[in-house]
């Protein structure tokens, strides 16, 4: 018995204690496989729904652009802006549907795995890394643009580095909780921005005079369709960071249908922004002012009881960026735990805070120089990067394709 007994404790394995020790050590196994890098060690942080994709999708692409936007656009196209702004939507939305198109040939994957995967390892590790530097780039960026905002329109006496500080701390806490409580709580921040910009719109539509668009056309085809590339390279070329969340989405059958039409009503949403600055403030007001929105905002009086309602403008602007930089340091954290073969990101999170507070600091010396040297360059970088290095990598797989099927014949 003594025997017998020390055998069964020795041998606690499937023939003992059935299918449960079994799929027990079927999960070790795996483990095991995935910390040697033999397999697994896919880099997770839960799964989102459609729906809170597409409140992601819509409260980043309006990002920063509610505020900036208007005024840049408008320098480009003077009172035409609102036409070229159309005018990009259909091009903005076959970016959307290649990015969508990229993600298909590999559902499962990010874009840094799709890029080592179809590229090669050299090659995509570097593709990867170029990603990675555009990812954390932005996000201090987006970081800067807040301070200086809100340094030079509400706290006007708080250092610079405070506000940055209190925002990179909210920034690395919402990446600490996962990306299951960042969609769940883009659900509840889409109908408040919703609200916000209602109430900008229906307040300002006493004071919208169309004689500030014409004449139509006055600059000519060039500084319209200059505008319309703007609207299509820089505000949809931004969406390419989604394709590091499109592996954590629980697909449906009709999910880019829901993508391109949520992106197409944001888009809608922001053309409509800048109808409304062009025609209360004119071309001229709006190309000089840096936040002609923020500006419209405190032009509203009504009966000397509803003024002064900035603070609201300002606060779903806050909610958009927000988004937009959290999703930005996802991306940039969960990509480099996926280059370098780390299986969990989140001992990367608050290095990458750390290095986003510094980063924001020294990216522009303010808001001034970022618009008008910084600004007319990122154009080109949202375009290589949402456009031209997407259609590279769909490319690059029809031809691998091709070539494998030709030589397995």
């Amino acid at each position: 018995m003594g025997v017998l007994g020390s055998d069964q404790r020795r041998t606690s394995s499937p023939l003992v204690i059935g299918g449960l020790c079994r799929e027990k050590t079927l999960e070790e196994t795996a483990s095991l496989k995935g910390i040697a890098g033999l397999g697994g060690g896919k880099v997770t942080d839960g799964n989102i729904s459609v729906r809170q994709l597409g409140s992601l999708i819509f409260l980043c692409y309006i990002g920063d652009m509610i505020l900036l936007f208007p005024s840049t656009i408008a320098g480009m196209a003077e009172q035409n802006a609102w036409i070229s702004c159309l005018l990009g939507i259909p091009g903005g939305l076959a970016v959307i549907w290649l990015l969508l198109k990229v993600s298909s040939l590999y559902p499962e994957m990010s874009l840094v795995e799709m890029s080592r995967s179809t590229m090669g390892k050299w090659l995509g590790t570097a593709v990867s890394l170029w990603y990675m530097y555009y990812f954390l780039i932005s996000s201090a960026y987006l970081v800067r643009e807040m301070g200086d905002f809100m340094t030079t329109m509400i706290y006007i006496q708080t250092p610079l580095p405070v506000i940055h500080l209190l925002f990179v701390l909210v920034i690395v806490l919402a990446l600490l909780v996962g990306l299951e409580s960042i969609g769940r709580s883009s659900e509840i921040a889409l109908p408040l921005f919703i609200l916000f910009a209602a109430i900008l719109i229906v307040c300002l539509a006493p004071k919208v005079d169309l004689h500030h668009l014409r004449p139509f056309g006055e600059g000519g085809m060039r500084s319209t369709l200059y505008g319309l590339l703007f609207t299509t390279g820089y505000s949809f070329g931004e969406m390419c960071v989604f394709l590091m969340i499109l592996p954590s989405v629980r697909r449906k059958p009709h999910m880019n249908r829901e993508i391109l039409l949520i992106t197409g009503l944001s888009s809608l949403l922001l053309c409509l922004i800048v109808f409304m600055s062009l025609s209360v403030m004119g071309a001229s007001l709006t190309k000089l002012t840096v936040y002609p929105t923020y500006f419209l905002a405190q032009l509203i009086n009504i009966g000397n009881f509803v003024q002064r309602i900035e603070a609201i403008m300002a606060t779903a602007w806050l909610l958009t960026i927000f988004f937009k930089t959290v999703i930005y340091m996802y991306a940039f954290t969960k990509g480099c735990a996926q280059t370098f073969g780390l299986r969990n990101f989140h001992s990367l999170i608050l290095p990458a805070g750390l290095l986003l507070f510094g980063l924001a600091m020294e990216v522009s010396p303010n808001v001034e120089y970022y618009l008008k040297t910084i600004l007319p360059y990122w154009i080109g970088w949202d375009t290589t990067n949402g456009i031209i290095l997407p259609l590279l990598l769909l490319i690059v797989y029809g031809v691998r394709k091709k070539w494998t099927q030709s030589h397995s014949l």
